[in-house]
């Protein structure tokens, strides 16, 4: 059975806290009582500590976090450890959606700033921590994918192309870490209504032409549950993954996609 207590002496950095379902997730580990390291590049960050953290009556701070700088990656896992002794668990929850285009017109820029956030960031804060978590011998690392980083979908490469290879580096980064007795593991999303989701719909919609409405009701239809997922239903699966009941679960990608997928 769950024990609701477990996180009490975990300290858990959750980067991408700003928003979605990185807010989301910095939340619900605030509530079962961990110590919340809340980062992001967006400076609404240190509202959602104030409210969400804070507001639980649990330890933890706010901290600009900009995955595209090793540097800004380091600093906030040694402020993390200075001040709490540890990191137990790292969420890296920071992503971009790409601007729709055919791989014709893509342009190369758009390709690099979503490969640089969406893989090179994550390969960036896992490096930033993994010194910590060897010297620990204990740890957990779980970064977010997709079920776009499955298959390749029109309008989208350089997403797809992100995602996949985050794939690869979190089954490469388990191995690694396995002797040391830390985790790493995926959660891989489908269609969860945050506002990069609709962002991307709306994208889609001006690149074919379309409406919103008729963008949306054709991607939502491809869901067997019938509706986009809410950035909880990601966060519990996250909860799951740095519990101690997966203790014997690593290299996985948790499919959190109301059976849009089926692997």
């Amino acid at each position: 059975m769950h024990n609701a207590d477990q996180f009490r002496d975990r300290v858990v950095l959750v980067v991408g806290a700003a928003t979605g379902m990185g807010r989301s997730t910095a939340k619900e580990f605030a509530a079962a009582g961990a110590t919340v390291v809340c980062g992001d590049v967006n400076p609404a960050v240190h509202d959602v500590y104030r409210e969400d953290v804070e507001g639980a009556g649990v330890r933890g701070f706010a901290t600009k976090i900009d995955v595209t700088s090793y540097d800004s990656c380091t600093a906030a896992v040694n402020e993390t450890v200075n001040k709490f002794g540890r990191l137990d668990v790292l969420v890296n929850l920071a992503g971009i959606i790409q601007v729709a285009h055919d791989v014709e017109t893509l342009p190369e820029a758009e390709w690099d700033r979503v490969v640089d956030v969406n893989l090179k960031g994550q390969f960036l804060m896992a490096k930033a921590a993994v010194g910590h978590f060897k010297q620990q011998r204990s740890g957990r690392i779980i970064l977010i994918s997709s079920i776009w980083g499955r298959e390749g979908w029109p309008y989208f490469s350089a997403y797809c192309a992100s995602k996949g290879g985050l794939i690869m580096f979190i089954h490469a980064l388990a191995k690694e870490m396995v002797e040391f007795g830390v985790t790493v593991n995926g959660v891989a999303p489908g269609m969860i209504n945050t506002e990069l989701h609709q962002k991307s719909l709306r994208d889609e919609a001006e690149a074919r032409g379309w409406t919103y409405e008729e963008v949306r009701d054709k991607e939502w239809s491809k869901i067997p549950m019938g509706y986009a997922g809410d950035p909880v239903d990601i966060t519990h699966g996250i909860m799951y993954l740095a519990s101690d009941e997966a203790r014997y679960v690593t290299g996985t990608n948790l499919d959190v996609n109301g059976g849009i997928m089926m692997r």
